[in-house]
Parts: structure tokens; sequence; C-alpha cells
């Protein structure tokens, strides 16, 4: 994903110095925050950032999937607590945001996301 997001801003960028229309658009261009997709938008998007969402809203909410290999599951956990204990984040991790953060996206309802009422990092 990274990859294809940095090739697409390239091209929009010598789209823009060429002055002619870019042939890609970003893919979630048409999704909107606080919509039935609203968990994508996280620290790595303007509109998260803007909803003052860091790694913490990442770690719980943007970065599942429908897949988790238990090694996987395992490292994720030690990275949440790491973060948690670092001393340049406030991100603190309830149970019940470890067990979400480290479950499977259902795909029946893949959006649905509990409201863990979150402080984000830029809070105090």
């Amino acid at each position: 994903m990274h990859n294809t997001f940095e090739r697409i801003a390239d091209e929009r960028v010598t789209a823009a110095e060429e002055e002619r229309t870019p042939k890609y658009d970003f893919p979630a261009g048409d999704l909107n925050p606080g919509g039935n997709h609203d968990a994508i938008f996280d620290m790595h998007t303007s509109a998260g950032s803007s909803k003052n969402r860091g790694y913490e809203h990442f770690l719980v909410h943007s970065s599942r999937t429908d897949s988790m290999a238990d090694m996987e599951a395992r490292f994720k956990r030690i990275n949440m607590e790491l973060v948690a204990e670092a001393d340049d984040t406030s991100a603190e991790f309830t149970e019940e945001e470890f067990d979400h953060a480290l479950s499977t996206v259902d795909l029946d309802d893949p959006w649905e996301e509990p409201d863990f009422e979150q402080e984000t990092l830029d809070s105090e």
C-alpha cells in the first residue's frame, strides 16, 4: 500500500508540473471520516490527523485485518506494550483494546468498530 500511494503521489506531482490531469487519484478519496469506513482515518491521513488520531488509534482500529498469524499477534502485542511504556507517547491500552487490536475483522461486518473513547497522542 505504501509503495502504491507513494507512486500515486509522485504521478500527481508530475501531472501538476506538466499542467495535466493526473492519471490516478488516491483510492480512499471518496470516503469520509465519521462514516461507515471511519476506522481507516488514522494518523497516516490528513482527516485522521485533523481528528488528532495517533498511533493508539492506528494500533487498535486501523491496523486490523481479516487474518492474523500467532506470531503477528504476539509481536503486535509486544509493540503495543512498548508503545504504552515509551516516553514520547501517552498511549495506554485497556485489556479490551488489546483484545480488539489482536482480533481479526469480522468479514460479515468488517467496518464495525467499538468506541473506546481513546485519548489521542496529542492530548494531555
